[in-house]
């Protein structure tokens, strides 16, 4: 299983009609509307590399996306203790 995040700008006004459509794609695990430097990340579960690069290219060529920065997993996340 291939594991990706793409970090997606999109046009003002867009982000309802990207989202609907992200949804809908296989392999998109996850959508989230974000504040910062852009404005969604996805994240992608698929079965191989080439799986993984045709959704990131998809995502790209969405009307509406400006830019999609994919960023493929390479290590299992690993928990934080917290300090509390």
């Amino acid at each position: 299983m291939s594991q990706t995040y793409v970090l997606v700008e999109v046009e003002p006004g867009a982000i309802d009609r990207v989202l609907d459509e992200l949804v809908l794609l296989p392999g998109v695990a996850e959508a989230t509307c974000v504040v910062g430097g852009f404005d969604l990340i996805i994240r992608a579960e698929v079965a191989d590399e080439a799986l993984s690069a045709s959704l990131r290219a998809h995502i790209a060529s969405m009307r509406g996306v400006t830019r999609a920065l994919p960023c493929e997993v390479r290590r299992e996340p690993v928990g934080v203790a917290s300090a509390l």
